[in-house]
Protein backbone atom coordinates (compact mmCIF):
# COMPACT_ATOMS: atom_id res chain seq x y z
CA UNK A 1 0.00 0.00 0.00
CA UNK A 2 1.65 3.93 -1.11
CA UNK A 3 1.38 6.25 1.64
CA UNK A 4 0.00 10.00 0.20
CA UNK A 5 1.52 11.64 -1.61
CA UNK A 6 3.21 8.46 -3.19
CA UNK A 7 -0.55 7.13 -4.27
CA UNK A 8 -0.51 10.01 -6.80
CA UNK A 9 2.67 8.79 -7.98
CA UNK A 10 2.54 5.10 -8.30
CA UNK A 11 -1.18 4.10 -7.05
CA UNK A 12 -3.19 5.99 -9.89
CA UNK A 13 -0.35 4.87 -12.76
CA UNK A 14 -1.43 1.52 -11.91
CA UNK A 15 -4.91 1.72 -12.32
CA UNK A 16 -4.48 3.15 -15.49
CA UNK A 17 -2.79 0.54 -16.58
CA UNK A 18 -5.56 -1.73 -15.27
CA UNK A 19 -4.26 -3.07 -11.90
CA UNK A 20 -7.29 -4.68 -10.04
CA UNK A 21 -5.01 -4.62 -6.74
CA UNK A 22 -4.15 -1.04 -7.00
CA UNK A 23 -8.02 -0.06 -7.46
CA UNK A 24 -8.68 -1.95 -4.55
CA UNK A 25 -6.04 -0.41 -2.51
CA UNK A 26 -6.90 3.16 -3.85
CA UNK A 27 -10.89 2.35 -2.29
CA UNK A 28 -9.55 1.10 1.12
CA UNK A 29 -7.32 4.30 1.46
CA UNK A 30 -9.86 6.88 0.61
CA UNK A 31 -13.39 5.05 1.39
CA UNK A 32 -12.99 6.70 4.68
CA UNK A 33 -12.46 10.19 3.16
CA UNK A 34 -15.03 9.86 1.28
CA UNK A 35 -17.32 8.89 4.51
CA UNK A 36 -15.94 11.35 6.81
CA UNK A 37 -17.00 13.63 3.98
CA UNK A 38 -20.24 12.52 3.55
CA UNK A 39 -20.75 12.76 7.14
CA UNK A 40 -19.89 16.16 7.69
CA UNK A 41 -22.44 17.04 4.78
CA UNK A 42 -25.28 15.27 6.87
CA UNK A 43 -25.84 12.47 4.82
CA UNK A 44 -27.09 9.67 6.54
CA UNK A 45 -24.76 6.65 6.91
CA UNK A 46 -27.58 4.52 5.32
CA UNK A 47 -26.91 6.47 2.04
CA UNK A 48 -23.06 7.02 2.08
CA UNK A 49 -22.27 3.98 0.42
CA UNK A 50 -24.22 5.41 -2.72
CA UNK A 51 -22.06 8.40 -2.74
CA UNK A 52 -18.62 6.60 -2.16
CA UNK A 53 -19.65 4.50 -5.37
CA UNK A 54 -20.46 7.51 -7.41
CA UNK A 55 -17.31 9.22 -6.26
CA UNK A 56 -15.16 6.18 -7.13
CA UNK A 57 -16.88 5.75 -10.25
CA UNK A 58 -16.07 9.13 -11.65
CA UNK A 59 -12.38 8.91 -10.57
CA UNK A 60 -11.81 5.44 -12.17
CA UNK A 61 -13.64 7.54 -15.45
CA UNK A 62 -11.09 10.07 -15.11
CA UNK A 63 -8.31 8.52 -13.75
CA UNK A 64 -6.47 8.06 -17.25
CA UNK A 65 -7.06 12.04 -17.75
CA UNK A 66 -5.58 13.00 -14.24
CA UNK A 67 -2.06 14.41 -14.10
CA UNK A 68 -0.21 14.56 -10.78
CA UNK A 69 0.72 18.54 -10.76
CA UNK A 70 1.01 19.41 -7.34
CA UNK A 71 2.24 22.67 -8.16
CA UNK A 72 -1.10 23.27 -9.34
CA UNK A 73 -3.63 21.73 -7.06
CA UNK A 74 -2.91 19.31 -4.37
CA UNK A 75 -4.52 15.50 -5.17
CA UNK A 76 -6.90 16.39 -1.86
CA UNK A 77 -8.10 19.63 -3.28
CA UNK A 78 -9.07 17.29 -6.70
CA UNK A 79 -10.26 14.54 -4.49
CA UNK A 80 -12.48 16.68 -2.54
CA UNK A 81 -14.10 18.81 -5.82
CA UNK A 82 -15.32 15.00 -6.67
CA UNK A 83 -16.76 14.48 -3.71
CA UNK A 84 -18.54 17.70 -3.14
CA UNK A 85 -20.34 17.03 -6.69
CA UNK A 86 -21.25 13.75 -5.54
CA UNK A 87 -22.50 15.42 -2.37
CA UNK A 88 -24.43 17.96 -4.33
CA UNK A 89 -25.77 15.36 -6.83
CA UNK A 90 -27.52 13.52 -3.77
CA UNK A 91 -28.88 16.38 -2.37
CA UNK A 92 -30.25 17.99 -5.41
CA UNK A 93 -31.54 14.20 -6.35
CA UNK A 94 -33.44 14.57 -2.53
CA UNK A 95 -33.86 18.44 -2.44
CA UNK A 96 -32.50 21.01 -4.94
CA UNK A 97 -33.23 23.64 -2.32
CA UNK A 98 -30.62 21.83 0.06
CA UNK A 99 -27.55 21.95 -2.45
CA UNK A 100 -26.48 25.49 -2.08
CA UNK A 101 -26.92 25.24 1.62
CA UNK A 102 -25.20 21.73 2.04
CA UNK A 103 -21.98 22.10 -0.72
CA UNK A 104 -21.11 25.87 -1.20
CA UNK A 105 -19.92 26.04 -5.25
CA UNK A 106 -15.96 26.24 -4.66
CA UNK A 107 -12.75 25.64 -7.00
CA UNK A 108 -10.32 22.29 -7.07
CA UNK A 109 -7.80 24.35 -5.14
CA UNK A 110 -10.11 26.59 -2.47
CA UNK A 111 -8.56 26.49 0.88
CA UNK A 112 -10.13 23.57 2.99
CA UNK A 113 -11.52 24.29 6.18
CA UNK A 114 -10.00 22.05 9.84
CA UNK A 115 -12.58 19.69 9.75
CA UNK A 116 -11.65 18.59 6.04
CA UNK A 117 -8.37 18.75 6.40
CA UNK A 118 -8.41 16.70 9.79
CA UNK A 119 -10.41 14.29 7.93
CA UNK A 120 -7.05 14.11 5.79
CA UNK A 121 -4.62 14.31 7.91
CA UNK A 122 -6.29 11.00 9.90
CA UNK A 123 -6.43 8.53 7.28
CA UNK A 124 -2.88 9.45 6.16
CA UNK A 125 -1.50 9.47 9.65
CA UNK A 126 -3.99 5.59 9.11
CA UNK A 127 -1.32 4.96 6.00
CA UNK A 128 1.54 5.55 7.78
CA UNK A 129 0.38 2.88 10.41
CA UNK A 130 -0.30 0.13 7.32
CA UNK A 131 2.51 0.97 6.45
CA UNK A 132 4.81 0.18 9.28
CA UNK A 133 2.56 -2.75 10.43
CA UNK A 134 3.53 -4.08 6.95
CA UNK A 135 7.69 -3.28 7.43
CA UNK A 136 8.11 -4.55 10.89
CA UNK A 137 7.61 -7.92 12.31
CA UNK A 138 4.08 -8.19 13.83
CA UNK A 139 5.77 -8.56 17.63
CA UNK A 140 7.66 -4.88 16.95
CA UNK A 141 4.46 -3.61 15.64
CA UNK A 142 2.58 -4.69 18.88
CA UNK A 143 5.35 -3.27 21.73
CA UNK A 144 4.81 -0.22 19.46
CA UNK A 145 0.98 -0.03 19.51
CA UNK A 146 0.55 -1.00 22.81
CA UNK A 147 3.46 1.41 24.47
CA UNK A 148 3.54 4.29 21.93
CA UNK A 149 -0.68 4.62 20.82
CA UNK A 150 -1.81 2.79 23.50
CA UNK A 151 0.19 3.83 26.59
CA UNK A 152 0.44 0.87 28.08
CA UNK A 153 3.42 0.08 30.40
CA UNK A 154 6.80 -1.54 29.06
CA UNK A 155 6.49 -4.24 31.62
CA UNK A 156 3.31 -5.17 30.77
CA UNK A 157 3.94 -5.33 27.28
CA UNK A 158 6.86 -7.69 27.73
CA UNK A 159 4.69 -9.97 29.84
CA UNK A 160 2.01 -9.69 27.14
CA UNK A 161 4.87 -10.83 23.92
CA UNK A 162 6.93 -12.49 25.99
CA UNK A 163 9.77 -10.90 25.67
CA UNK A 164 11.94 -8.34 27.41
CA UNK A 165 11.92 -5.16 28.59
CA UNK A 166 14.73 -4.06 26.64
CA UNK A 167 13.51 -5.81 22.97
CA UNK A 168 10.36 -3.47 24.37
CA UNK A 169 12.02 -0.76 24.06
CA UNK A 170 14.13 -1.36 20.95
CA UNK A 171 10.66 -2.39 19.18
CA UNK A 172 8.84 0.80 19.71
CA UNK A 173 11.77 2.85 18.90
CA UNK A 174 12.42 1.42 15.75
CA UNK A 175 8.99 1.67 14.93
CA UNK A 176 8.70 5.07 15.88
CA UNK A 177 11.65 6.19 13.87
CA UNK A 178 9.69 4.28 10.45
CA UNK A 179 6.74 6.65 11.41
CA UNK A 180 8.25 9.36 11.70
CA UNK A 181 10.27 8.90 8.12
CA UNK A 182 6.69 8.09 6.57
CA UNK A 183 5.02 11.27 7.99
CA UNK A 184 8.10 13.94 7.11
CA UNK A 185 8.15 12.13 4.10
CA UNK A 186 4.27 13.49 3.34
CA UNK A 187 4.98 17.06 5.45
CA UNK A 188 7.63 17.93 2.89
CA UNK A 189 5.33 17.42 -0.05
CA UNK A 190 2.50 18.62 1.39
CA UNK A 191 2.82 20.86 4.66
CA UNK A 192 -0.21 22.59 4.80
CA UNK A 193 -1.78 19.85 6.22
CA UNK A 194 0.96 20.14 9.07
CA UNK A 195 0.93 16.57 10.61
CA UNK A 196 2.75 15.36 13.72
CA UNK A 197 3.35 12.09 15.20
CA UNK A 198 -0.58 10.75 16.23
CA UNK A 199 0.66 11.28 20.38
CA UNK A 200 3.88 10.98 21.95
CA UNK A 201 4.13 8.93 25.37
CA UNK A 202 7.35 8.10 27.63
Amino acid sequence: MAIYPDTNRTMISRIIRGDEVAWSEFYQVYQPVIQLLCRKAGIPESDSDDVIQTVMSRFFRHSDTYIYTPERAKFRSYFNRIVRGAIADYYRQKDPAMVTDRIPESPADAPMDEEEMEIWRKSILDQALHILADRVKSSNYLAFSMTYLQNRSVSETAQFLGITEAQVYVARNRCTVILKELIDECSETDPELNLRMPGKHD
